[in-house]
């Protein structure tokens, strides 16, 4: 017998219960922001509420004080609601310079390679109005 599950469904078979996670099974308290070092949310982590850093290499990942978060983001959740205008912009380059993303309060952007910006991300800020 042959069973097909998708994100977020149950079935059973022989009494067994049968679950597949949902698709976004990651999340980000509101307001923060969320930054995994891989694809999808996976691997390491950095929970920020602050509005800006300037340079990701002052920055470590939780519970990994040796290695900074500079050129390691894949992924990022903004925990903002979405209603907020304030979006939070990334850049390759410290300082807020360089290629520039928006990321949209409330967003979820499981691969930052799809805009350049895979393993590139520098700095972070949020942007009145933007």
């Amino acid at each position: 017998m042959f069973i097909a599950l998708t994100a977020g469904t149950v079935a059973t078979a022989a009494g067994l219960l049968i679950s597949a996670p949902a698709a976004n099974a990651a999340s980000c308290p509101s307001p923060n922001v969320c930054f995994y070092e891989h694809t999808s949310y996976a691997g390491l982590s950095k929970t920020l509420g602050n509005p800006y850093a300037a340079d990701l290499s002052t920055v470590t990942w939780d519970g990994f004080n040796l290695m900074n978060l500079n050129d390691k983001i894949s992924s990022i959740i903004s925990g903002q609601n979405p209603a907020d205008t304030n979006a939070v912009h990334v850049y390759s380059n410290i300082n807020f310079s360089g290629t520039d993303k928006r990321i949209t309060p409330g967003g979820y952007y499981p691969n930052l390679g799809d805009f350049g910006l895979n393993d590139k991300v520098s700095s972070f800020r949020r942007v009145s109005g933007g």
